[in-house]
């Protein structure tokens, strides 16, 4: 790897101009000095083009404003595949930002120090909408960890297992795994950090770099449209194939992948097709055959499951299902 590699910091942002200001100035605030910070506002209703203009006389800043709302990947795509011109990468939201002005300078020396990685994550804290409770994520891994260990044991990190503002990713590599390509691939990120782990070592800062806000707005927490579910297959089917064509991966490790984290995943999406959007059931549950790495009929097998299914098939039991189990939760009166 090249000593002084350029970092990316992406700022995909839209109608977010309460918080725009200081995510860029946690960005321009990193003591690494070849960074470059692009913008790319979603077509913005508010005034983030007029308050962007106070960054305008400094030159690591890039602004961009779209001729039309695109959607979120779609501007993520636009952001790494027609803005970056960097070696590596990160995606900072536009509500969220760097707390360790040394974040990217601790990465790059773990980079260069490793010719084999394909990102570098860091801990770090989550916040609710206030900035009042404030949640420690901490990287339960060596600094230099096996992409291997770190795949196998994905969704078991808790409260959350990344934020994108957290991982350094390379830019030619997310290239050739074509991230970003889906636009109703919501969890896409998620894909290519699996992905990514499948294709070499990890880097590992244990230092709180970062601060990501959750709150009602965050696009992940909507109730899934058709497409947007169908298109959840992918984040589990890619990786699933990836690990399966690797020598690192047994077949061992990777069926008990399989059982845990990829056939629940599945199967839920099935049942929520099933159950929110019923009049394309059919359609759905014959793409995601097709695009499976194998079988579903296996899944039929599990009498929880098919269980489920056949109640989710009957609107009248389903709805009652719900009436009650909203009553007895407490949240009717």
């Amino acid at each position: 790897m090249k000593k002084n590699p350029k970092v990316s910091i992406c700022i995909p942002t839209f109608n977010r101009m309460q918080y725009l200001t200081q995510t860029v100035q946690s960005a321009l605030d990193q003591d690494y000095e070849n960074i470059e910070v692009l913008v790319s506002d979603n077509f913005s209703s508010d005034n983030t083009e007029e308050l962007m203009k106070q960054f305008s006389s400094d030159p690591r800043v890039i602004y961009n404003k779209n001729n039309s709302n695109i959607g979120m990947v779609l501007n993520w795509r636009k952001l790494l595949y027609e803005m970056v011109s960097g070696d590596w990468f990160i995606l900072l939201s536009d509500d969220d930002y760097f707390i360790d002005h040394a974040y990217i300078s601790k990465a790059v020396k773990l980079l260069e120090s490793n010719i084999d990685m394909n990102a570098v994550y860091a801990s770090g804290y989550i916040s609710n909408t206030n900035g009042d409770v404030m949640k420690e994520m901490t990287i339960p891994y060596d600094e230099v960890e096996s992409g291997k260990n770190i795949f196998l044991k994905k969704y078991t990190v808790v409260p959350q297992e990344f934020t994108l503002c957290n991982i350094i990713f390379n830019v030619e590599k997310s290239k050739d795994l074509k991230a970003f390509s889906d636009l109703n691939n919501l969890y896409c990120d998620s894909q290519l950090f699996s992905e990514m782990c499948l294709s070499g070592k990890v880097g590992v800062i244990k230092d709180y770099v970062s601060v990501y806000r959750y709150h009602p707005g965050n696009l992940v927490t909507k109730k899934r449209t058709f497409e947007e579910l169908v298109a959840i297959c992918q984040v589990y089917f890619s990786p699933y194939r990836i690990a399966s064509a690797s020598s690192v991966i047994t077949s061992i490790e990777l069926a008990k992948w399989d059982v845990k984290h990829l056939r629940p995943a599945i199967k839920s999406v099935i049942l929520h097709i099933s159950a929110d959007h019923a009049d394309q059931f059919e359609d759905g549950y014959k793409r995601i055959k097709e695009s499976a790495p194998y079988s579903l009929t296996v899944y039929f097998t599990d009498p929880k499951f098919l269980l489920k299914y056949l109640i989710t098939k009957n609107r009248f039991l389903y709805s009652l299902i719900l009436k009650l189990k909203k009553k007895f939760s407490g949240s009717e009166k």
